[in-house]
């Protein structure tokens, strides 16, 4: 696959078809997994647009079986979308410990995402995994060198995944 041929709304397409209902726009009658998760996260971490890269999160929340897919991944991409794969992978990870509750609930199960990255980005291992986001936001900007609020990003990135998912399984016992 070459990255540089994949637009948006192919993206967002895919992303629709494995369930992860992120983003708006693509073609819900041309919603069907095409590429192979490898070059999913690839498309996804080097795109030149922030919500694409952001969908990484969701992903690999509602698809933690991606996981072994993210460090294959991460050694076939730029230096820049490596930080973006690593980072949101990792918010990812976190974000599972804090939500793991509203998640099953959600999904009807959680299968555990490895630390895979925590070394990687500069991150301690703390016990608490709010500490650690707060850390990774600031690793995040000194390991891309944007000064950016990326503690607000991942919260954004994660609450309008989980609205969609609750309106969704809100829909979903109205017809039952």
């Amino acid at each position: 696959m070459n990255i540089h041929d994949v637009h948006g709304n192919q993206l967002v397409n895919e992303l629709n078809a494995l369930g992860v209902q992120f983003l708006r726009g693509g073609d819900k009658d041309n919603a069907h997994v095409v590429y192979q998760p490898v070059d999913l996260i690839i498309a996804l971490a080097s795109s030149p647009e922030a919500r694409l890269r952001l969908a990484l999160i969701p992903l690999f929340l509602q698809h933690p079986e991606y996981a072994s897919f993210a460090v294959a991944a991460k050694d076939l991409i730029s230096e820049r979308a490596k930080i973006f794969c690593m980072c949101y992978y990792t918010a990812a990870y976190l974000f599972q410990m804090i939500y793991h509750k509203k998640i099953k609930n959600l999904l009807g199960r959680v299968d555990h995402l490895p630390d895979l990255f925590s070394e990687e980005v500069h991150l301690p291992r703390l016990s608490d995994p709010q500490a650690r986001l707060k850390l990774l936001a600031q690793s995040q900007c000194e390991l891309s060198g944007d000064d950016i609020n990326w503690l607000g990003t991942y919260q954004h990135g994660v609450e309008r995944w989980l609205r969609t998912l609750e309106r969704k399984h809100g829909q979903e016992h109205e017809r039952a």
